[in-house]
């Protein structure tokens, strides 16, 4: 039996059915994905309770993250704060700004 490219056949998936709509049903089924997901936003919450409002900026790419991620900062103050360190987003090792946020006013 000769496949074109891209399809996929056997007793473990429908005659004729793409890698696409393949990897497209695993993605929609997968639990884990889906632990991860609400893990992310459990991992927020806690990042922002450990230093309320405090982001660091990478200087060269402008990436921000919460500073709860990786240190503690409750009743801090400081200006114009910097750390040197590895950036998530470039890769670079460089200058990182810890900045407080601006309040949110809803």
């Amino acid at each position: 039996m000769r496949l074109s490219p891209g399809t996929m056949a056997g007793p473990h998936c429908a005659t004729g059915s793409t890698f696409e709509d393949a990897a497209i049903r695993r993605q929609l089924t997968n639990p884990i994905k889906q632990m991860a997901e609400k893990t992310e936003a459990q991992n927020q919450e806690r990042y922002e309770r450990r230093a309320p409002g405090w982001v660091v900026r990478c200087l060269k790419c402008g990436f921000t993250e919460p500073w709860g991620k990786y240190a503690i900062r409750l009743g801090a103050a400081s200006w114009k704060k910097c750390t040197i360190r590895r950036c998530s987003r470039c890769g670079r090792i460089c200058c990182h700004a810890i900045e407080k946020r601006a309040s949110r006013q809803d």
